[in-house]
């Protein structure tokens, strides 16, 4: 039973992509406590994540130890995160951090810092989730535990490049990828390869970018890690079409949905659907794009996940935009901006107000313009996205031009600023040409 567990909890990371810290399960005196542990360990592989919580639960009548309680609650809180359940999965990843620190469970803290670092990332607020990566990594430094060093390294460096701060991403992940190699962890190694070629690809170096994806690419393929497989293709799709091979890059997504329609990941397929429609969006077939985005927001709906579908919604009244369809493209931003707040995905938001904004300031409403980009400013400063901030700073800027001070001043009022803010950002947008 105790290799079973530990087997299985193997295949879970493969199938998850997180590691997963088991604390003291596998060596249980309970018979029922490792039963049911294993149990849901199998419906965590298949992706079966309801059915795990309810084994996990019932693990937890049996636990022994905090520590026990504390790597259950870390599962149970995985699984709600997988479905996208962000709030769920941070109100019992914090539980099991008071557990793990009222055992004096250092190593059990550091791996569920990394988890609620990652919850935070994926929802968007990036500050907290340097926050608390940067805690992960100072116990796991700490204590030693060079595994877990190592994944709160790569996911600081995910963080900054999520915030723009490219540099800093770069650095980090190169700094993770060494420990990776001397540690032996190809998982680890593969993603931050990933990781850095990302990079290279943003900063135009795409040729490097292309050696580390397929370098990546490998390793996950000698992992039998699908979903790796399936993000490196990806990846390389991207930067194939920044190099203008637009139909190889095409190649390489389909390579990608295939990957993990293969292992039943419908959030990866949405994903890629969403890509190959930006592909074809860049290439002005806007009928294929709207085709593509359309299909992945069924599929984000469909499995509710909040962050592709307010994205795609946004995409699908890019597409509407520049059809010449503004009232359909507007409809499309507040949809996105209705599901990315009742979700709590601050970016969709952000980002939907951004394009309501610049929707009213086309449509010659300067004071709801004003509104709408002073809010998504806000928001995204708010998060730490600042490679973000530019856009509707510059919108607003173009709009302080046509607007007087004293009303401009009282639109970013109504979106939530104060006033002395609103007086600074006029006073700073004028100083810039």
């Amino acid at each position: 039973m105790d290799a079973e567990v530990r087997e299985t909890a193997k295949q879970v990371t493969l199938v998850t992509g997180r590691a997963v810290y088991l604390d003291g399960i596998p060596d249980a005196k309970s018979k029922a406590l490792k039963t049911q542990s294993a149990r849901g360990l199998s419906f965590m592989k298949r992706r079966r994540w309801e059915s795990a919580i309810s084994r996990f639960y019932e693990a937890l009548d049996h636990a022994e130890c905090p520590e026990q309680s504390a790597a259950l609650q870390a599962l149970i809180g995985s699984c709600h995160f997988a479905q996208c359940r962000w709030q769920r999965a941070l109100d019992i990843f914090v539980g099991s951090v008071r557990l793990a620190d009222q055992a004096g469970d250092r190593a059990g803290k550091a791996h569920v810092l990394n988890y609620i670092g990652s919850t935070y990332c994926d929802s968007g607020e990036l500050d907290q989730a340097l926050k608390f990566h940067k805690e992960a990594f100072a116990v796991a430094r700490e204590i030693e535990d060079r595994d877990c060093e190592c994944r709160a390294i790569s996911n600081i460096g995910i963080a900054y490049r999520a915030k723009g701060e490219l540099l800093k991403a770069l650095g980090c992940h190169e700094k993770a990828l060494a420990l990776a190699q001397e540690l032996g962890n190809s998982l680890a190694e593969a993603n931050n390869l990933v990781g850095i070629g990302l990079l290279l690809a943003t900063k135009g170096a795409t040729d490097k970018a292309l050696e580390y994806l397929n370098k990546a690419l490998k390793t996950y393929r000698e992992l039998g890690y699908a979903r790796g497989v399936a993000w490196a293709l990806n990846s390389i799709g991207y930067v194939r079409d920044e190099q203008g091979d637009h139909l190889e890059a095409l190649e390489f997504h389909r390579g990608a949905r295939a990957q993990y329609r293969k292992v039943h990941d419908r959030r990866g397929e949405a994903m890629v659907l969403n890509n190959i429609g930006v592909l074809f969006h860049g290439a002005g077939d806007l009928a294929k794009a709207l085709h593509y985005y359309k299909q992945a927001l069924a599929i984000a709906r469909e499995v509710g996940d909040p962050e592709i579908q307010a994205n795609n919604l946004n995409n699908v009244g890019l597409v509407h935009r520049d059809r010449g369809e503004p009232e359909k493209a507007r409809q499309c931003y507040e949809q996105a901006l209705a599901t990315a707040r009742q979700d709590g995905f601050k970016p969709g938001a952000a980002s939907a107000l951004s394009n309501i904004g610049l929707h009213y300031a086309i449509q010659g409403e300067n004071d709801r313009a004003i509104r709408f980009l002073a809010e998504a400013r806000m928001i995204f400063s708010d998060i730490g996205a600042g490679s973000q901030v530019q856009r509707p700073t510059t919108n607003l800027r173009l709009l302080l031009q046509q607007t007087s001070r004293e009303r401009f001043d009282a639109a970013c009022v109504e979106a939530g600023m104060t006033r002395e803010d609103a007086e600074k950002l006029a006073g700073l947008l004028a100083k810039q040409k």
